[in-house]
C-alpha cells in the first residue's frame, strides 16, 4: 500500500471535490496527510476522485486508460456456496481457484468488477471501503474485467471514516 500511495500522489490523479475539501476546515489536509483522510472516506459521500467514464455498465468491448479511483463496496467469492460462505470463518483460507465478484464506487456510480486473475491485496474478507487504482481497464457486458495488471490495491477502508461532502445548507424562510 506505501508504493500504491507514493505512485497516486506521483500520478496526481486524486482530485478531491473541493466542497469535501472545504469541509475539512482547518484540518484541510497536505498532500500526503490528504490521501491518508482520503483512503478512509466514502467515495459516495466525497464523490468522485478520479472516476471512470458515465456509464460504463452499458459498455461492452471497451478499453479506458485510467487511472480510475475506486473503493469496494462488498467483495463475494463467486466459487463457494451460500452455506460454505455462512460456515466459513473470516479469515480462513481460500480456495486456490477463487474467482471474486467486487461490487465497487467511483464516486458517482456502481458498478461490478470480475477478479479473473488472483489480485495480491484482494480477497473474500477485503473490507469495505478499500481503495482500488484502476489502470488499463477493460469491460465487457458493463463489468470490469479486473487482472493484476490493470490494479494496484490502496488500502484505507471506512473504520475510520474522514468528514463526507458537507450537507446542503438550510432552506432560507
Amino acid at each position: 500500500p506505501m508504493a500504491a500511495s507514493a505512485e497516486i500522489l506521483a500520478t496526481n490523479v486524486l482530485r478531491p471535490p473541493a466542497a469535501w475539501l472545504d469541509s475539512l476546515g482547518q484540518l484541510r489536509p497536505q498532500p500526503s496527510s490528504g490521501l491518508s483522510l482520503l483512503l478512509h472516506a466514502d467515495l459516495d459521500a466525497v464523490g468522485a476522485v478520479a472516476p471512470l467514464p458515465p456509464g460504463v455498465v452499458n459498455l461492452h468491448q471497451q478499453g479506458f486508460a485510467g487511472p480510475f479511483f475506486v473503493q469496494v463496496q462488498s467483495v463475494r467469492d463467486l466459487t463457494i456456496t451460500d452455506e460454505q460462505r455462512r460456515d466459513r470463518q473470516a479469515g480462513d483460507a481460500e480456495s486456490g481457484g477463487r474467482m471474486l465478484k467486487l461490487c465497487l464506487s467511483d464516486g458517482t456510480q456502481q458498478l461490478f468488477g470480475i477478479e479473473y486473475r488472483k489480485i495480491a491485496g484482494l480477497s473474500g474478507d477485503t473490507a469495505q471501503g478499500t481503495k482500488l487504482l484502476l489502470h488499463t481497464i477493460t469491460v465487457r457486458r458493463g463489468v470490469l474485467l479486473l487482472t493484476p495488471d490493470c490494479v494496484t490495491v490502496v488500502g484505507g477502508g471506512l473504520g475510520g471514516a474522514a468528514p463526507a461532502a458537507p450537507p446542503p445548507p438550510p432552506p432560507v424562510a
